[in-house]
């Protein structure tokens, strides 16, 4: 549970580029639990591993990650979120704006946005994003992470 409580804070903290608070909350960490858990901690800040935003899944985990602006999703959450999207099941934020185009839903087009832990994908993005594992799975892309 604290370590959970710590992820949310340094996620926070880094999106933010507050780094006094990011110092201070790694700080804190590194004074709880024991070697072991201090031991992987460090480990873990030294990989400086890209994740998918949507489900935290490091890149060398999936088979491709898409980057946006401070934002990534992997292959696995644009499948599951165009499952979503087709089935129509979910929730509409129409005060959200997309983390990776920066647009929000507009009522003239069919653009939606859909929330994952913290960010927000429209369907415009998601689809693009599906284009992309497309073009790469059938060869006419390149590999590694897209901007």
């Amino acid at each position: 549970m604290i370590r959970q409580a710590y992820l949310y804070l340094e996620t926070k903290y880094k999106a933010s580029g507050d780094e006094a608070k990011l110092n201070e909350i790694t700080d804190a960490w590194k004074q709880l639990g024991d070697d072991t858990t201090r031991s992987a901690y460090d480990k873990s800040l030294r990989s400086n591993q890209l994740k998918c935003s949507f489900c935290g899944t490091e890149n060398d985990r999936v088979k491709k990650l898409i980057a946006g602006p401070g934002v990534y999703i992997c292959n696995e959450c644009v499948e599951l979120t165009t499952e979503i999207v087709d089935e129509g099941n979910f929730q509409h934020h129409p005060d959200k704006k997309c983390s990776f185009c920066g647009l929000a839903e507009d009522a003239t087009s069919t653009r939606q946005v859909i929330s994952g832990p913290g960010v927000y994908i429209c369907t415009e993005c998601v689809d693009l994003c599906s284009e992309i594992f497309d073009d790469e799975l059938f060869g006419t892309a390149s590999g590694g992470i897209r901007e």
